[in-house]
Protein backbone atom coordinates (compact mmCIF):
# COMPACT_ATOMS: atom_id res chain seq x y z
CA UNK A 1 0.00 0.00 0.00
CA UNK A 2 2.76 2.39 0.98
CA UNK A 3 4.74 1.44 -2.12
CA UNK A 4 1.73 2.15 -4.31
CA UNK A 5 1.24 5.58 -2.69
CA UNK A 6 4.92 6.42 -3.21
CA UNK A 7 4.68 5.47 -6.88
CA UNK A 8 1.57 7.63 -7.29
CA UNK A 9 3.27 10.54 -5.45
CA UNK A 10 6.35 10.32 -7.66
CA UNK A 11 4.17 10.25 -10.76
CA UNK A 12 2.21 13.27 -9.51
CA UNK A 13 5.39 15.30 -8.76
CA UNK A 14 6.92 14.34 -12.09
CA UNK A 15 3.78 15.42 -13.89
CA UNK A 16 3.79 18.78 -12.08
CA UNK A 17 7.43 19.41 -13.00
CA UNK A 18 6.90 18.51 -16.65
CA UNK A 19 3.81 20.69 -16.91
CA UNK A 20 5.31 23.63 -15.02
CA UNK A 21 5.59 27.02 -16.68
CA UNK A 22 8.33 29.61 -16.65
CA UNK A 23 7.80 33.33 -17.16
CA UNK A 24 9.54 34.86 -20.18
CA UNK A 25 8.98 38.62 -20.21
CA UNK A 26 9.71 40.93 -23.09
CA UNK A 27 13.53 40.97 -23.25
CA UNK A 28 14.85 44.49 -24.01
CA UNK A 29 18.39 43.62 -22.92
CA UNK A 30 19.19 41.19 -25.70
CA UNK A 31 22.16 42.18 -27.90
CA UNK A 32 21.35 44.02 -31.12
CA UNK A 33 23.26 45.08 -34.20
CA UNK A 34 22.82 48.69 -33.04
CA UNK A 35 25.51 48.24 -30.36
CA UNK A 36 28.03 47.16 -32.96
CA UNK A 37 26.91 49.97 -35.28
CA UNK A 38 27.41 52.59 -32.55
CA UNK A 39 30.86 51.26 -31.70
CA UNK A 40 31.89 51.17 -35.37
CA UNK A 41 30.51 54.64 -36.11
CA UNK A 42 32.17 56.17 -33.03
CA UNK A 43 35.48 54.52 -33.95
CA UNK A 44 35.08 55.77 -37.53
CA UNK A 45 34.33 59.42 -36.68
CA UNK A 46 36.66 59.68 -33.65
CA UNK A 47 39.91 60.53 -35.57
CA UNK A 48 38.40 63.31 -37.69
CA UNK A 49 36.25 64.63 -34.82
CA UNK A 50 39.18 64.83 -32.39
CA UNK A 51 41.44 66.36 -35.05
CA UNK A 52 38.93 69.03 -36.07
CA UNK A 53 38.04 69.85 -32.46
CA UNK A 54 41.70 70.20 -31.45
CA UNK A 55 42.30 72.31 -34.55
CA UNK A 56 39.43 74.59 -33.54
CA UNK A 57 40.88 74.95 -30.04
CA UNK A 58 44.33 75.70 -31.50
CA UNK A 59 43.02 78.39 -33.86
CA UNK A 60 40.87 79.86 -31.09
CA UNK A 61 43.92 80.18 -28.80
CA UNK A 62 45.93 81.78 -31.59
CA UNK A 63 43.19 84.35 -32.19
CA UNK A 64 43.06 84.99 -28.46
CA UNK A 65 46.83 85.63 -28.24
CA UNK A 66 47.23 87.78 -31.36
CA UNK A 67 46.08 91.06 -29.69
CA UNK A 68 48.72 90.59 -26.97
CA UNK A 69 51.41 89.87 -29.58
CA UNK A 70 50.39 92.93 -31.59
CA UNK A 71 50.64 95.17 -28.50
CA UNK A 72 54.06 93.71 -27.65
CA UNK A 73 55.33 94.58 -31.13
CA UNK A 74 53.82 98.10 -30.88
CA UNK A 75 55.50 98.71 -27.49
CA UNK A 76 58.79 97.43 -28.89
CA UNK A 77 58.60 99.89 -31.77
CA UNK A 78 58.03 102.75 -29.30
CA UNK A 79 61.26 101.88 -27.54
CA UNK A 80 63.18 101.82 -30.80
CA UNK A 81 63.36 98.02 -31.12
CA UNK A 82 63.00 96.52 -34.57
CA UNK A 83 60.12 94.17 -35.35
CA UNK A 84 62.39 91.09 -35.75
CA UNK A 85 63.79 91.53 -32.22
CA UNK A 86 60.26 91.83 -30.80
CA UNK A 87 59.22 88.66 -32.61
CA UNK A 88 62.33 86.87 -31.30
CA UNK A 89 61.32 87.88 -27.79
CA UNK A 90 57.83 86.43 -28.33
CA UNK A 91 59.28 83.23 -29.83
CA UNK A 92 61.37 82.69 -26.67
CA UNK A 93 58.42 83.31 -24.38
CA UNK A 94 56.18 80.60 -22.97
CA UNK A 95 53.06 81.93 -24.70
CA UNK A 96 52.05 78.74 -26.50
CA UNK A 97 51.12 78.11 -29.29
CA UNK A 98 51.87 81.54 -30.79
CA UNK A 99 55.54 81.37 -29.74
CA UNK A 100 56.11 78.15 -31.72
CA UNK A 101 54.40 79.60 -34.81
CA UNK A 102 56.45 82.81 -34.74
CA UNK A 103 59.63 80.84 -34.02
CA UNK A 104 58.99 78.65 -37.03
CA UNK A 105 58.34 81.70 -39.19
CA UNK A 106 61.61 83.29 -38.05
CA UNK A 107 63.56 80.15 -38.94
CA UNK A 108 61.83 79.99 -42.33
CA UNK A 109 62.65 83.65 -42.95
CA UNK A 110 66.30 83.07 -42.07
CA UNK A 111 66.88 79.97 -44.20
CA UNK A 112 64.86 81.13 -47.23
CA UNK A 113 66.02 84.76 -47.00
CA UNK A 114 62.45 86.07 -47.21
CA UNK A 115 60.70 88.76 -45.11
CA UNK A 116 59.20 87.68 -41.80
CA UNK A 117 55.73 88.68 -42.98
CA UNK A 118 55.98 86.31 -45.96
CA UNK A 119 57.21 83.51 -43.68
CA UNK A 120 54.24 84.13 -41.38
CA UNK A 121 51.87 83.85 -44.34
CA UNK A 122 53.40 80.51 -45.31
CA UNK A 123 53.10 79.12 -41.77
CA UNK A 124 49.59 80.52 -41.37
CA UNK A 125 48.48 78.93 -44.64
CA UNK A 126 49.89 75.55 -43.60
CA UNK A 127 47.85 75.42 -40.39
CA UNK A 128 44.84 77.31 -41.77
CA UNK A 129 45.19 80.22 -39.34
CA UNK A 130 43.66 83.29 -40.97
CA UNK A 131 44.66 85.37 -37.95
CA UNK A 132 48.36 84.76 -38.61
CA UNK A 133 47.93 85.90 -42.21
CA UNK A 134 46.20 89.09 -41.04
CA UNK A 135 49.00 89.66 -38.54
CA UNK A 136 51.52 89.36 -41.39
CA UNK A 137 49.57 92.04 -43.30
CA UNK A 138 49.81 94.29 -40.22
CA UNK A 139 53.58 93.85 -40.15
CA UNK A 140 53.73 94.90 -43.80
CA UNK A 141 51.80 98.06 -42.89
CA UNK A 142 54.20 98.69 -40.00
CA UNK A 143 57.18 98.42 -42.36
CA UNK A 144 55.48 100.71 -44.86
CA UNK A 145 54.43 103.54 -42.52
CA UNK A 146 57.49 103.52 -40.27
CA UNK A 147 56.98 106.22 -37.62
CA UNK A 148 53.21 105.61 -37.35
CA UNK A 149 53.57 101.82 -37.13
CA UNK A 150 52.97 101.60 -33.37
CA UNK A 151 49.72 103.60 -33.67
CA UNK A 152 48.51 101.31 -36.46
CA UNK A 153 49.34 98.23 -34.39
CA UNK A 154 47.59 99.64 -31.32
CA UNK A 155 44.39 100.23 -33.28
CA UNK A 156 44.66 96.76 -34.82
CA UNK A 157 45.14 95.18 -31.38
CA UNK A 158 42.07 96.99 -30.05
CA UNK A 159 40.02 95.75 -33.02
CA UNK A 160 41.25 92.17 -32.48
CA UNK A 161 40.26 92.34 -28.81
CA UNK A 162 36.77 93.56 -29.74
CA UNK A 163 36.34 90.71 -32.23
CA UNK A 164 37.59 88.16 -29.71
CA UNK A 165 35.25 89.51 -27.04
CA UNK A 166 32.37 89.11 -29.48
CA UNK A 167 33.41 85.51 -30.18
CA UNK A 168 33.58 84.69 -26.46
CA UNK A 169 30.15 86.20 -25.86
CA UNK A 170 28.79 84.27 -28.83
CA UNK A 171 30.18 81.00 -27.46
CA UNK A 172 28.60 81.64 -24.07
CA UNK A 173 25.24 82.48 -25.63
CA UNK A 174 25.27 79.32 -27.76
CA UNK A 175 25.86 76.90 -24.88
CA UNK A 176 22.16 76.80 -23.86
CA UNK A 177 21.28 75.86 -27.44
CA UNK A 178 23.68 72.91 -27.28
CA UNK A 179 21.88 71.71 -24.15
CA UNK A 180 18.56 72.25 -25.96
CA UNK A 181 19.69 70.05 -28.87
CA UNK A 182 20.68 67.31 -26.41
CA UNK A 183 17.30 67.58 -24.71
CA UNK A 184 15.44 67.42 -28.02
CA UNK A 185 17.16 64.12 -28.88
CA UNK A 186 16.07 62.55 -25.58
CA UNK A 187 12.54 63.94 -25.79
CA UNK A 188 12.28 62.53 -29.32
CA UNK A 189 13.35 59.13 -28.00
CA UNK A 190 10.77 59.18 -25.23
CA UNK A 191 7.90 60.24 -27.52
CA UNK A 192 8.81 57.64 -30.15
CA UNK A 193 8.97 54.94 -27.47
CA UNK A 194 5.48 55.80 -26.25
CA UNK A 195 4.17 55.85 -29.83
CA UNK A 196 5.76 52.44 -30.47
CA UNK A 197 4.02 50.99 -27.40
CA UNK A 198 0.62 52.50 -28.22
CA UNK A 199 0.80 51.32 -31.83
CA UNK A 200 1.68 47.78 -30.66
CA UNK A 201 -1.60 47.25 -28.81
CA UNK A 202 -3.91 44.86 -30.58
CA UNK A 203 -7.29 43.26 -29.93
CA UNK A 204 -6.87 39.48 -29.61
CA UNK A 205 -9.57 37.01 -30.62
CA UNK A 206 -12.31 36.60 -28.06
CA UNK A 207 -11.24 39.71 -26.20
CA UNK A 208 -14.67 41.32 -26.39
CA UNK A 209 -17.06 39.93 -23.79
CA UNK A 210 -20.67 40.60 -24.75
CA UNK A 211 -22.05 40.18 -21.26
CA UNK A 212 -19.73 42.52 -19.45
CA UNK A 213 -18.76 44.67 -22.43
CA UNK A 214 -15.08 44.54 -21.38
CA UNK A 215 -12.29 44.72 -23.96
CA UNK A 216 -8.93 43.11 -23.28
CA UNK A 217 -5.88 44.37 -25.13
CA UNK A 218 -2.56 42.65 -25.73
CA UNK A 219 0.75 43.80 -27.17
CA UNK A 220 2.30 42.40 -30.31
CA UNK A 221 5.91 42.07 -29.14
CA UNK A 222 7.21 41.39 -32.65
CA UNK A 223 5.68 44.61 -33.91
CA UNK A 224 7.05 46.41 -30.85
CA UNK A 225 10.55 45.07 -31.59
CA UNK A 226 10.30 46.33 -35.17
CA UNK A 227 9.10 49.77 -34.08
CA UNK A 228 11.81 50.12 -31.42
CA UNK A 229 14.45 49.06 -33.95
CA UNK A 230 13.27 51.78 -36.35
CA UNK A 231 13.42 54.32 -33.52
CA UNK A 232 16.97 53.21 -32.67
CA UNK A 233 18.35 53.70 -36.17
CA UNK A 234 16.53 56.98 -36.74
CA UNK A 235 17.89 58.23 -33.40
CA UNK A 236 21.42 57.36 -34.51
CA UNK A 237 20.92 59.43 -37.65
CA UNK A 238 19.48 62.29 -35.57
CA UNK A 239 22.52 62.22 -33.28
CA UNK A 240 24.84 62.55 -36.27
CA UNK A 241 22.76 65.39 -37.75
CA UNK A 242 22.55 67.24 -34.42
CA UNK A 243 26.31 66.93 -33.95
CA UNK A 244 27.02 68.36 -37.41
CA UNK A 245 24.65 71.27 -36.70
CA UNK A 246 26.44 72.00 -33.41
CA UNK A 247 29.78 71.92 -35.22
CA UNK A 248 28.59 74.31 -37.91
CA UNK A 249 26.99 76.82 -35.54
CA UNK A 250 29.34 76.73 -32.56
CA UNK A 251 32.73 75.71 -33.96
CA UNK A 252 32.22 76.87 -37.57
CA UNK A 253 33.44 73.40 -38.59
CA UNK A 254 30.78 70.67 -39.01
CA UNK A 255 33.25 67.83 -38.48
CA UNK A 256 34.36 69.34 -35.16
CA UNK A 257 30.80 68.85 -33.91
CA UNK A 258 31.17 65.07 -34.29
CA UNK A 259 32.88 65.18 -30.91
CA UNK A 260 29.32 65.50 -29.58
CA UNK A 261 28.25 62.45 -31.60
CA UNK A 262 30.76 60.41 -29.59
CA UNK A 263 28.79 61.44 -26.49
CA UNK A 264 25.26 61.55 -27.91
CA UNK A 265 25.20 58.13 -29.59
CA UNK A 266 26.15 55.97 -26.55
CA UNK A 267 24.10 58.18 -24.19
CA UNK A 268 21.03 57.92 -26.42
CA UNK A 269 21.40 54.16 -26.57
CA UNK A 270 21.59 53.93 -22.75
CA UNK A 271 18.56 56.22 -22.45
CA UNK A 272 16.66 54.06 -24.93
CA UNK A 273 17.67 50.92 -23.04
CA UNK A 274 16.31 52.32 -19.78
CA UNK A 275 13.16 53.39 -21.62
CA UNK A 276 12.68 49.89 -23.06
CA UNK A 277 13.02 48.32 -19.60
CA UNK A 278 10.51 50.80 -18.20
CA UNK A 279 8.05 50.13 -21.02
CA UNK A 280 8.50 46.38 -20.66
CA UNK A 281 7.63 46.49 -16.97
CA UNK A 282 4.74 48.87 -17.42
CA UNK A 283 2.97 47.57 -20.51
CA UNK A 284 4.28 44.27 -21.90
CA UNK A 285 2.50 41.20 -20.51
CA UNK A 286 4.32 38.08 -19.31
CA UNK A 287 4.38 35.09 -21.67
CA UNK A 288 3.95 31.63 -20.14
CA UNK A 289 5.77 28.77 -21.89
CA UNK A 290 5.34 25.18 -20.64
CA UNK A 291 8.43 23.06 -19.95
CA UNK A 292 8.50 19.91 -22.06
Amino acid sequence: MVATQCIHSKSYIKGKILNATIEIPYAPLRPTFLIELIMLSVAFVAPSAIYEYNRFKLLYRIEDQLPIVTRIVADALRTGTVIEDALNLIARSGMSPINMIIGRALLLSKYRSIPVSDALRIVGSEIGAEGIIRFADLLDLAYRYGARAEDILDVAAHTMESIQSYRRERMVNLKPYIALIYMMVFVYLFICGIIAILSSFQLPKGALTIASGAIKLAINTRYLDAMISIVEYITLINCAGASLIIGRIVYERPLAGLIHYMVLAPTSYMFLLVLKIFLARMFVPTIHVPII
